[in-house]
Parts: structure tokens; sequence; C-alpha cells
């Protein structure tokens, strides 16, 4: 039985999960879940094209939290209201997050929409 699970994403789909996942103890508090499984996920390789990450078992609903509580694209949203980023940059990272929920989708990790 595998522990660990390796996740490949684009550096924008980690970047939105990283803005959640940079604040440990809020998923910890949310998922009523000790602190360190959360800290438990990691980046194993990051490069250009790719961010790949452990995930112990443990910690799965912890990542489906940090992606599916992030609120990153309200921050993008904003960012467009005042004229920092364009329309399709904001529809670029919409699509980013759409993405990575079905990755986690694919490992049988349940997750919601990243809302916007």
């Amino acid at each position: 039985m595998l522990t660990k699970t390796l996740i490949s994403f684009t550096p924008t789909e980690f970047e939105i999960i990283e803005d959640r996942l940079g604040v440990p103890d809020t998923i910890a508090e949310a998922l009523e879940i000790n602190i360190e499984i959360v800290e438990s996920i990691s980046v194993y390789d990051r490069t250009k094209k790719s961010v790949v990450v452990v995930v112990p078992n443990a910690a799965r609903e912890a990542l489906a939290d940090a992606l599916e509580g992030s609120t990153y694209l309200y921050k993008m949203n904003d960012a467009v209201s005042f004229g920092k980023i364009t329309k399709s940059e904001y529809a670029y990272f919409k699509k980013a997050a759409k993405t990575a929920v079905a990755k986690l989708h694919s490992y049988g990790i349940k997750c919601e929409d990243v809302p916007y």
C-alpha cells in the first residue's frame, strides 16, 4: 500500500495551492488536524515547467483544502479591477485552478472548485 503520492503541477497551479499552503495553521484549524500533517506536504522537485509535490496519504485532505480554500483567485480578481493584470491573465489563472482540481480528482482526492 502506498503511503505517499507524487503529484505534478504546473508552476501556476502550484502558485494557487501555495497561497494557502503557506499558512498551514489555517488549514489545520479548518480541518481540525495536527499542523504537522499539513507541513508534511513537500516539494520534491521544482522546474520552470513543473512542481512535483509529495503528498502523504494523511495529508490528502489538507492538499485539497489548500486548493479549494485558496483566496488567490479573489486577489487576482481585485488585481483586474485595479488594472494590475488583464482579464486574459486572470482567465489563465482560473483555467489553471480548474486543471489543478481535475488533477486532484484523478488521484482520488475530493476537492471542490476554487472560489473566484
